[in-house]
């Protein structure tokens, strides 16, 4: 969608409609699964989704682990999945705080949330104040490192996952991220999620190849998603 002030957000029915049936590709991908099984190892794990929209992620942690606790985060009560949460706020993540005490999760999760935001940088200090040490910060953000948004940007000067038909933001590059998420957090590691339509037609069976051969360079390379999985 378009850019939207927070308030516009909140006013508009059709926004909230939009949000209440989004499901980010994280999930439509199956990456999610990966992503929980991966990382989300604790026994009894005390989990808070930001930007939760519909909701859908939740299914997929509960599928995978039934003994966690899921709260959830967003401008409003856009689900339409709630019986696997134990309890949902309403929270502006650009400027109020995250509604736990100091120390008290072990898990945040937030998926196609960061770029959108006016004000990140209150989030990612309010997940570091309410998650426990040791618990990890979880995030997708766009791949500006990716070869597809150098190649777009030398030729236009622009990046394609901000063009002004949407509501990104908020650019993060790994020296933002280094110098401003990385003050409160370790980095524990960064995943890519690629897009299947790369693997598409003559050259797709070429990306099909490298891809095999070498994984981790190809994964960076032509990621659309970063996932970084940071360390209290």
């Amino acid at each position: 969608m378009e850019y939207l002030s927070v308030q516009e957000i909140k006013e508009r029915a059709d926004v909230k409609k939009r949000i209440g049936e989004w499901i980010s590709p994280t999930i439509k991908t199956g990456f999610s699964k990966y992503l929980v099984q991966k990382y989300i190892t604790k026994s009894e794990p005390k989990l808070l989704d930001c930007g939760t929209a519909s909701g859908e992620f939740a299914i997929v942690i509960k599928t995978l682990r039934p003994d966690a606790k899921i709260y959830g985060i967003d401008l409003e009560d856009y689900r339409t999945v709630k019986k696997e949460f134990e309890n949902f706020y309403k929270v502006d993540l650009n400027s109020q705080k995250i509604p736990f005490e100091d120390n008290e999760l072990d898990y945040i999760t937030a998926w196609c949330v960061i770029p959108h935001l006016e004000n990140p940088y209150n989030f990612v200090r309010e997940a570091h104040r309410v998650l426990k040490k040791g618990g990890l910060f979880i995030f997708s953000i766009i791949n500006t490192s990716s070869h597809g948004h150098r190649k777009y940007f030398y030729k236009t000067g622009e990046m394609p996952g901000f063009h002004e038909r949407n509501n990104h933001i908020f650019i993060s590059t790994p020296a933002i991220i280094k110098k401003t998420f990385l003050k409160y957090f370790d980095l524990t590691q960064i995943e890519y999620l690629i897009s299947p339509c790369i693997f598409v037609g003559n050259r797709g069976l070429l990306r099909k190849v490298l891809h095999k051969v070498f994984p981790n360079w190809t994964r960076q390379r032509w990621g659309a998603k970063a996932f970084y999985i940071l360390r209290k």
